[in-house]
């Protein structure tokens, strides 16, 4: 049950499970991050079940959806990128030893590792904290095009 998850700020009549398939996303209104459950067993599925500050989840799938052309096309802010995967805890964790990832609607196309500036399909554990992510055993994404350096330094000036 829900009562053991500390962090978590569940709407009311919501439940959220250690293990759940879920897509988090950093809120732009409420600030911290929303969790929404995706999983088949809760009857929220599609939902957003609660807020979290932190947010650590497993086995996770970086999503953008084609809203990405909306939100650029009309400079108006909406959710059009979510990590997905199995909700593990929404405790703070030290995050040193992750890989910092960075996606922002306007000037990339898909969640980028800061480190390399590759863009990331995949990844076994995802750490999300003050409105950035974090991550660790990254999979990266075969784009098909070669970023030039002078692209990959216009990325980095834009954080």
């Amino acid at each position: 049950m829900n009562e053991g998850i500390t962090g978590v700020y569940l709407r009311y009549g919501k439940s959220l499970s250690v293990g759940e398939r879920v897509e988090v996303y950093y809120n732009l209104h409420k600030g911290g991050f929303s969790i929404k459950s995706i999983d088949k067993d809760n009857p929220n599925r599609g939902k957003v079940i609660g807020y979290a500050d932190y947010v650590q989840i497993k086995n996770a799938k970086f999503v953008v959806s084609k809203q990405i052309h909306k939100v650029r096309k009309e400079q108006r802010k909406r959710v059009c990128a979510v990590v997905r995967g199995e909700f593990i805890s929404a405790l703070p964790i030290d995050h040193e030893d992750l890989t910092p990832i960075y996606f922002n609607p306007y000037q990339t196309d898909h969640f980028i590792d800061r480190t390399n500036l590759k863009p990331i399909a995949d990844a076994f554990f995802v750490y999300f904290y003050d409105k950035c992510c974090a991550g660790q055993n990254l999979i990266y994404k075969w784009t098909g095009e070669e970023e030039t350096d002078t692209k990959r330094t216009e990325l980095l000036k834009y954080d």
